[in-house]
């Protein structure tokens, strides 16, 4: 099989992908923002974009690589598909990696594995079980449940805790992404960069049914106030419920909770939009401007996530511990829990 994937990799394709001998390479879309947290394995100048994927398909570390001609540099990325700049991308170009070559092996993105890259894991601790370990950084990979019946890339965290799963990532460093979205897109997922992104209930509720006998889901609710000053609160038996139930939520008990409890309050309710708003005449999700799992009564709720970041509508905040102060950053994900 090895051979057959060199000789096509050596096929000429469309203006649009390119396969350097022993790697093949999709062309990827630059992105206009203010942040980018993805590890950059190097940065040098090189000839050409070819001469810059030939070193990302040989690097097993790299799945994608952005060059710039007008001054020739070749930045190559650990993960992600698309490439982030904040500024003028004129002669720049993005390429994601579908396989790479050293000159003895194989290499895969993130979230593939077999002898041709044919498999994909199930979830991010799946690939933590099957030694896939990237220290003090979150990262990009691809997943594909089997409840899903598509693969979708998530924000993975591989290091100590069992491969954690991001639902929400929001940090005020980066351009504004509005999350005053439809129930469609919040079902789907949104975001144009991981650190100011939805994962989508469809794919959220996917990941959870995915759960074996010998674990469930411990929730992760990590805030930083307006200093900075971060903090943690931890819930126990996570559940969405499906559509039909409005996506409803289901916490079966509060762990350690630094931050304070400002989410029990909310079990039960079903999740709103402004398009969708279970909330009846408290009309909850359109006078916040963002979905959350809403409570029909005036005050709604007690924190509320997915809100603007500066002042222009409801900012995020979280009652308990944090008196309701605008939260700078926020990061919600699932953590793999022993039974």
């Amino acid at each position: 099989m090895l051979s057959l994937i060199i000789t096509a990799a050596i096929f000429i394709t469309p203006s649009h992908t390119f396969n350097h001998p022993f790697s093949s390479f999709s062309r990827s879309s630059i992105i206009q923002n203010t942040c980018d947290d993805h590890k950059v394995l190097s940065r040098t100048t090189v000839r050409g974009k070819f001469d810059c994927g030939a070193a990302c398909g040989q690097d097993a570390d790299c799945q994608r690589y952005l060059y710039c001609a007008n001054n020739a540099r070749c930045m190559l990325y650990l993960d992600g598909t698309d490439c982030i700049m904040n500024g003028d991308s004129t002669g720049c170009y993005c390429y994601s990696k579908a396989f790479g070559y050293t000159g003895t092996s194989i290499t895969c993105p993130l979230g593939y594995y077999g002898n041709n890259c044919e498999f994909l894991y199930k979830d991010c601790h799946e690939a933590w079980e099957n030694g896939v370990n990237i220290d003090g950084k979150f990262a990009l990979m691809t997943i594909q449940p089997n409840a899903s019946s598509k693969p979708f890339e998530v924000t993975c965290l591989l290091e100590y805790d069992g491969g954690s799963t991001v639902i929400l990532f929001r940090t005020s460093i980066c351009k504004h992404e509005n999350f005053n979205r439809t129930m469609a897109e919040y079902e789907h997922g949104f975001g144009s960069v991981p650190l100011n992104r939805w994962i989508g209930l469809t794919k959220l509720r996917a990941i959870i049914n995915y759960r074996t006998p010998d674990f469930e889901f411990r929730l992760h609710v990590l805030l930083f106030n307006t200093a900075w000053l971060p903090c943690s609160s931890f819930y126990l038996g996570f559940e969405v419920d499906n559509k039909l139930s409005k996506y409803s939520l289901d916490i079966a008990y509060k762990g350690d909770i630094p931050c304070g409890d400002s989410l029990t309050d909310l079990v039960g309710n079903p999740f709103s939009t402004y398009d969708s708003d279970h909330t009846g005449s408290n009309k909850c999700a359109q006078r916040f401007g963002g979905g959350w799992w809403f409570g029909n009564t005036p005050n709604c709720t007690k924190s509320f996530l997915t809100g603007t970041m500066d002042g222009s509508r409801v900012d995020n905040f979280w009652l308990d511990n944090l008196s309701g102060e605008c939260l700078k950053k926020s990061v919600v994900f699932l953590m793999p829990y022993p039974n």
